[in-house]
Parts: structure tokens; C-alpha cells; sequence
């Protein structure tokens, strides 16, 4: 009797966890559905609610719905120079950074569907880190860690470390 109290007991463990988990619901997006290319490289949400995707094709935004792409077009004033985009950052104003397949350096403004190019590094760039106060910093390959402050007009980039 006893046995078979702890056997109803054990069970009742095992199956516990999996009635109180909530379902999941997958979906799969493919090119069909918008998305500029099945190779994704990098994620990041904003702060709109909008999930953000860097492929070989472009950068995708998602809004729950569907796809917008942003890449070169022909014909646009857009500094961007390559399609392929390896990873994303945001930083405290929402503007996106990015790094494309040749480690250079972009900024992108949502509001103006705008690409800057960041041209005041001195080497290709290693990694991008953005912190809730707005700075920006860039680590290159060189060793040199840059520290980019964004006001109203210009970017102002110090240069803090010199591994040489």
C-alpha cells in the first residue's frame, strides 16, 4: 500500500511542471513573410517595441506584423557601403549601430531612415557597446577603445585607450 503511495506521489511530481507551464506558440518567418534573407547574424529590440534583424541583406524591423528591410538602394544618398550587416547595438536615443562584414562602423536613424558612416575610426572596429546614458564606446581591432558622446549637432569620439 505504502508503495503504491509513493509511486501515485512520484507521478504526480513528474507531471506537475508540464501542466503549469503555459503554452508556446512558434512561428517561423522566411523570405516569404519579408524577411530580406534567411541568414540572420545579429537581434536586438528598441525601445518602441520593435525587433530589429541584421542579415546579409540588409537590416530588418519587425513590428509583431511584418517586415520593413532598409539596405542600399540604387540611386540613395545613404553612406552605407555593403548589405551585409554582422551585428546591431542601440544605444539610450534609439539610433541603431551597426557593423557590417568589413568591421566598419554605421549609425542609423529609425526616424530618418538615415545610414551614417562612422569614419573617425583608425582600424576595424571589434565591438560596439552602448550604455543607458547615451555613450557609445567603439573597441578596435588596433587595441584603441573609442568613446563616442552624441549631443544635438556632431558626434564627439575621444579616443581613451592606445595599446601602442
Amino acid at each position: 500500500m505504502k508503495l503504491y503511495l509513493h509511486i501515485i506521489i512520484l507521478v504526480l511530481f513528474i507531471c506537475m511542471p508540464s501542466f503549469g507551464q503555459p503554452p508556446h506558440i512558434i512561428t517561423r518567418y522566411n523570405i516569404e513573410d519579408g524577411i530580406s534573407q534567411q541568414t540572420i547574424t545579429s537581434i536586438t529590440k528598441d525601445r518602441k517595441g520593435y525587433m530589429w534583424f541584421t542579415t546579409w541583406n540588409g537590416i530588418c524591423r519587425f513590428d509583431g506584423h511584418s517586415f520593413i528591410t532598409y539596405r542600399i538602394q540604387p540611386g540613395d544618398s545613404n553612406d552605407l557601403a555593403t548589405n551585409r550587416i554582422d551585428d546591431i547595438k542601440i544605444d539610450a536615443h534609439n539610433q541603431l549601430w551597426l557593423l557590417d562584414d568589413e568591421n566598419s562602423l554605421y549609425r542609423f536613424s529609425p526616424e530618418n531612415s538615415k545610414f551614417d558612416h562612422f569614419a573617425s575610426q583608425t582600424a576595424p572596429v571589434q565591438n560596439i557597446f552602448t550604455l543607458s546614458d547615451g555613450d557609445t564606446w567603439v573597441f578596435q581591432t588596433d587595441g584603441r577603445l573609442l568613446r563616442i558622446r552624441p549631443n544635438e549637432e556632431t558626434m564627439d569620439c575621444l579616443q581613451i585607450l592606445n595599446s601602442s
